[in-house]
This record gives structure tokens, C-alpha cells and sequence, in this order.
């Protein structure tokens, strides 16, 4: 369900699959790119949900991890050349994980080439696994 809402930063609660959505974007496709990246949430969790069941959902909000995680590959995903062929705009990363950086690469590119990588075997499930574990060999970097 989204909400119309004047709040501009378009909350998700996955309690019960809903978010808000500013009332006011000037281009449809910015709008349509919200609604894309919020649905991929609900889509992620779901499956974040059957991989870790006892993992407690307070860690998919700020400042965990997981939930920078989410953030990272939620753009990722919609960038992906199959969902472009709807969307068709890109998607941006959080201007914080940009500045992140894992090596010689920002964590959206670090994460991007991981997914490239994972995505020819076509197994979600591997890219959130090892996605998982590369955020977590570098959570102090995530101490935003």
C-alpha cells in the first residue's frame, strides 16, 4: 500500500508491505523509482526472512547493517538491465554509501560488481548470502 504523503523521504514499514510517497515529484519517473525501490524492499525481506528466520527485524531499520545493505542493493537491483527495461531512469545509491569506500571502489560499486558477478548463476539467494557477508567483513565502515 503507499500512502500520499507530504513527509519527502518516503518511509517503508514491512510490517504490513506499505510506504509514503511524496506527494509532490515533478517527473512521474522519479516517483515511479521510489515505488520500484520500496517494492524491492518488501521483495528483499521476504526472502532475508526465509534465509535468516531468527534474525530480529529491528536490525532491517538505521543503523544496522542489514539495513545498509538493503539500501546498497535495492538500487542495485533496479539498475539491473531487466528491471531498466520498465523503469527505464536510473537508480541512485545513498549519498553516504558513496562515499564509502572498500578498496579502491565505493560500496555501491563493490557491491554492483558482486552482483554482477552472482547474477549470471541467476541465485538470489547466493547474492544476499555472500553480499552478507562481504558488508559484514567491513561493518566499521558503516558506522555512518
Amino acid at each position: 500500500m503507499a500512502m500520499i504523503s507530504i513527509n519527502p523521504i518516503c518511509p517503508r514499514f514491512l510490517n504490513d508491505w506499505s510506504f509514503s510517497i511524496f506527494y509532490n515529484y515533478k517527473e512521474i519517473s522519479h516517483a515511479m523509482e521510489v515505488i520500484m525501490h520500496e517494492s524491492c524492499h518488501f521483495l528483499y525481506f521476504e526472502k532475508w526472512r526465509n534465509l535468516y528466520p531468527k534474525m530480529s527485524p529491528k536490525k532491517f531499520e538505521s543503523p544496522y547493517i542489514e539495513w545498509h545493505l538493503s539500501e546498497i542493493i535495492a538500487p542495485i537491483i533496479l539498475n539491473d538491465s531487466r528491471i531498466q527495461k520498465l523503469l527505464k531512469q536510473k537508480a541512485f545509491f545513498y549519498t553516504e554509501h558513496e562515499k564509502i569506500k572498500i578498496g579502491d571502489k565505493t560500496a555501491p560499486k563493490y557491491f554492483t560488481d558482486l552482483y554482477i558477478k552472482l547474477s549470471e548463476k541467476n541465485d538470489f539467494e547466493k547474492i544476499i548470502k555472500e553480499s552478507y557477508q562481504a558488508i559484514k567483513n567491513y561493518k566499521e565502515l558503516f558506522k555512518i
